[in-house]
Order: structure tokens, then C-alpha cells, then sequence
């Protein structure tokens, strides 16, 4: 299967960058898998997960919102946020989980609500790959 070039990108770093065989995640309107050869698009990409594969290994990162710019020949990755789930704490993801909870039932304002709902979500995917029990 022919490789092409990934690249992902916060407004602080570059977090990936490398050769991969596919790049799977959500879309707006639902999941997308990407390989060599695309046809050229630009995708908005909701908070969630994206799936690397490289040969018989499979990376998953979670992704805040953004959006990827696909090419035939490589795709580019921009959001505010790209977490390795491993790099998560575990205690803290659960504490700042029922702290976010909360603030989402307090919210006061859309862009309050917006910023504490992506921020559970992000919460809420590095537990659930983590295989913990979420009690939601």
C-alpha cells in the first residue's frame, strides 16, 4: 500500500510528522478514512479521535476541534489541541472530568458552554481508551 506524509500541528508544536498508510477520524458529518491518493478536500474536524496506521501498527490521539487539509500526496492536520492518551494522568483526567461536569451544568454563556463541552469530550475519550469506567 503506497505511504503518504501526515502532518499535525498545534498552535504550539508540530505533533506528528511521518509517513502513514491511513489517517481515519470524525468529520462533521461522520467518520472519514483517509489514504495515498485522496481526492483533495478540506474537512472540519469535531473533537474526537484520529486513528494513525503505520504498517501493523495503529496509533490514536484525541483531536480538538480544527480541520485537516487532505492532498493527494500528504494531509495536514491544524487544531488547538492533539493529546497522546498516554500522556494523560489518569487521577487528574478523572478529578478535571467532574470538575468539567460541572462547569457544563453552570454554564453561562455559548462560548463557556463550547470551551467546557470540548474539554469533557477530550476527558471523556482519553478515560474511554484507557478502558476505565466512567460513571457519565
Amino acid at each position: 500500500m503506497p505511504k503518504f506524509k501526515l502532518e499535525m500541528f498545534t498552535p504550539k508544536k508540530q505533533f506528528f510528522s511521518g509517513e502513514v498508510d491511513s489517517v481515519t477520524c470524525n468529520a462533521l458529518d461522520g467518520e472519514l478514512c483517509v489514504l495515498h491518493g485522496h481526492q483533495p478536500m478540506i474537512v472540519a474536524l469535531p473533537p474526537g479521535e484520529i486513528k494513525i496506521r503505520q504498517g501493523d501498527e495503529l496509533k490514536k490521539a484525541f483531536v480538538g476541534d480544527g480541520f485537516m487539509e487532505v492532498r493527494p500526496n500528504d494531509v495536514l492536520v491544524f487544531t488547538h489541541l492533539l493529546e497522546w492518551p498516554e500522556d494523560v494522568d489518569e487521577a487528574k483526567a478523572q478529578l478535571l472530568l467532574e470538575q468539567q461536569k460541572e462547569q457544563l451544568r453552570n454554564a453561562e454563556s455559548f462560548s463557556e458552554h463550547r470551551r467546557t463541552e470540548i474539554e469533557l469530550q477530550r476527558m471523556m475519550t482519553t478515560l474511554r481508551k484507557r478502558n476505565y469506567n466512567l460513571n457519565i
